[in-house]
């Protein structure tokens, strides 16, 4: 290199001098600095879009039905107990007025089979089999157990429905009658559903959390018997016996 040659600067040229990995860095580019702030407008929008559309056209309900009454066409004969499987497998139970009273927790699952005079009669799993336990409906005691009872059934006439084209139909299992037919948003359904043992209502668990109690003939609309059934599973009335 000449005395009057210059080294000339192998990095692009800063506001001091040129950059390198010590160097200043460039100031951010005007359309960097205003996108976050577009951003947050964007989702500010799609935030009041959804609050008017929820506003104008509401959201998708149950079907509205009146609470159970003492006048009302359809009356519970008895309790009736399920699962329910929103708390940990826990044994619930809805008296005739309504009340309703969780009686014991199992979270290794548990399934209600038959309620007769001896109490609640409940399936539970061990690693040796299956257990039937008789509970008190008073207080979630157990009253006794007995073992091999794998396969103990009770003949009980259960409650079928299905969704098609904005429908739900309810139909018994033993004749195919339909006991409640109405219009449903989507996503609403029955889970469950049992004819009581004499014969005259059947109690109906939706996607609500509710439990429904109609009459067997399906002359009437349901009624809301017990609006906080949780997830409601494997109906059992009081008076339903083993085989």
């Amino acid at each position: 290199m000449s005395g009057t040659e210059q080294a000339t600067p192998t990095g692009p040229i800063g506001p001091t001098g040129p950059t390198g990995p010590t160097g200043p860095t460039q100031p951010p580019e005007p359309t960097e600095v205003r996108r976050q702030p577009m951003a947050l407008v964007v989702a500010a929008i799609l935030v009041i879009g959804v609050t008017v559309a929820v506003l104008v056209f509401g959201i998708a309900r149950p079907p509205a039905l009146e609470p159970l009454t003492a006048t009302s066409p359809a009356q519970p004969p008895s309790a009736v107990a399920w699962v329910d499987y929103a708390e940990r497998g826990c044994l619930m139970v809805a008296r005739p007025d309504g009340a309703v009273e969780e009686l014991r927790c199992d979270p290794d699952g548990l399934e209600v089979v038959a309620w007769d005079a001896e109490g609640i009669v409940i399936r539970t799993w061990s690693p040796g089999g299956a257990d039937l336990r008789w509970i008190d409906p008073a207080d979630g005691r157990e009253r006794t157990q007995r073992d091999d009872v794998d396969f103990a059934e009770v003949d009980t006439i259960r409650i079928d429905a299905r969704p098609f084209d904005g429908r739900i139909e309810a139909r018994r299992t033993d004749t195919d009658a339909v006991v409640w037919e109405t219009e449903a948003p989507e996503g609403y359904r029955i889970d469950d559903g049992v004819l009581h043992p004499e014969g005259a209502v059947a109690v109906l668990a939706d996607s609500a959390g509710r439990l429904l109690l109609v009459g067997a003939d399906g002359a009437d609309e349901p009624v809301v018997w017990v609006d906080d059934a949780g997830s409601a599973a494997g109906l059992v009335w009081e008076g339903t016996t083993l085989d």
